[in-house]
């Protein structure tokens, strides 16, 4: 069955059974997608497997959160409470109804953010981990850059509108992919629903997480919706199967459950994450000079996969520095490297180390070698 034939049975079947949300168009051709920028991004290596005007700005809404969210995470002691402070009650949009001196943990807090999107929730964090919202919103734009984002600029914890606060899709799939390989956030924005404390009343809060790719898609696990008048609606959501996790980006996008799945099918269907470098490959020994060895082992660092389709040309160059080495020569030297070429595009460079080493053959190291083997006796 072709992608588009695929896409179209999904739509009408996904129609029949969410008859009140609108259908969606398939993106097998960039002019029949609805989305105004979408992208999808395979999370390990993060390979772009589909775009369309990818680094167009745009208002990103709540998928703001995510960064706020990682940059929460990896600066405050998630544990901390948090007296919730005036500026944090009764902000605009939507709400996990903080009240002013009401108390929180940090991770409490992270769950109001990023199943409910609460905006309160946003500004007692950012107040918590920056001191202001300006501070906070500083740290925001330096984690961002640090992830390669280079069309982002933030003002806000929550994604309100405001003309210096916007992204592109491909920036925000760079956010959503630090975001998930923190397991703190990707336990988080996977949670269907939780309970956190609600001071003053007879309950506690129920949180019911509003990303509904959770409950329709197979393998989802997360991330944000989105939703202003200026930016439309928005998605950044994620799934894996088989081992490779994929994230789907949106902006723009009424139909964007739609779209994002039609968008993961795509992925699933036609890549799959393949071992393209072993521990075990492109191993060999290297000539060593006035050392205790006359030869030692080398073997690959790290294995390496990679987002392959059947159409994709894998060749892969060894490269040696030398034909021989003094020594010493200690384990983990690189002596070479690997580089990958995917269709004839450099992708990585593994390189090649050595599994052990050996010192120089001096008469001081013999002398050393002798009394190591005296004291052992």
């Amino acid at each position: 069955m072709s992608l588009s034939t695929k896409i179209i049975t999904a739509n009408i079947i996904f129609s029949l059974i969410l008859s009140f949300i609108t259908p969606c168009c398939s993106f097998a051709q960039t002019s029949t997608l609805t989305a105004e920028c979408a992208l999808l991004m395979e999370m390990s290596e993060g390979r772009v497997l589909y775009s369309k005007n990818e680094h167009a700005i745009r208002y990103p809404a709540s998928t703001t959160k995510i960064l706020t969210a990682l940059v929460v995470i990896e600066s405050c002691d998630l544990s901390q409470t948090v007296t919730i402070p005036a500026e944090a009650q009764g902000v605009e949009g939507s709400s996990i109804y903080l009240k002013k001196g009401e108390k929180l943990t940090v991770l409490e807090l992270l769950y109001g953010l990023m199943l409910r999107s609460g905006n309160d929730a946003a500004t007692a964090l950012a107040l918590h981990c920056g001191g202001t919202i300006s501070g906070f919103a500083e740290m925001m734009n330096q984690k961002a850059s640090s992830l390669g984002c280079t069309s982002s600029h933030f003002v806000n914890p929550s994604g309100l509108p405001s003309p210096e606060h916007y992204t592109t899709a491909f920036d925000l799939a760079l956010i959503a992919r630090a975001a998930m390989q923190n397991d703190t956030f990707a336990r988080i924005v996977s949670t269907k629903k939780i309970s956190i404390p609600w001071e003053g009343m007879e309950h506690d809060r129920i949180l019911i997480n509003e990303n509904k790719m959770l409950y329709n898609y197979d393998g989802a696990n997360g991330i944000k919706t989105g939703y202003t008048i200026a930016a439309g609606r928005c998605l950044v959501s994620s799934a894996e199967r088989d081992g490779m996790t994929l994230i789907a980006v949106v902006l723009g996008c009424r139909p964007m459950y739609e779209e994002c799945s039609a968008m993961l099918d795509h992925g699933f269907e036609n890549y799959e994450l393949k071992k393209i470098i072993s521990q075990n490959d492109h191993s060999g020994v290297i000539n060593v000079t006035d050392g205790f060895d006359d030869w030692l082992n080398y073997a690959v660092k790290d294995e390496f996969y990679y987002p392959l389709s059947q159409n994709d040309t894998v060749n892969i160059k060894k490269q040696m520095y030398s034909t021989e080495y003094p020594a010493p020569v200690n384990i983990g030297d690189e002596v070479g490297v690997l580089t990958v070429f995917i269709n004839g595009d450099k992708i990585k460079s593994i390189p090649l180390v050595t599994t052990r080493g050996t010192n120089r053959n001096t008469f001081i190291e013999r002398l050393k070698t002798l009394f190591r083997i005296f004291l052992s006796i």
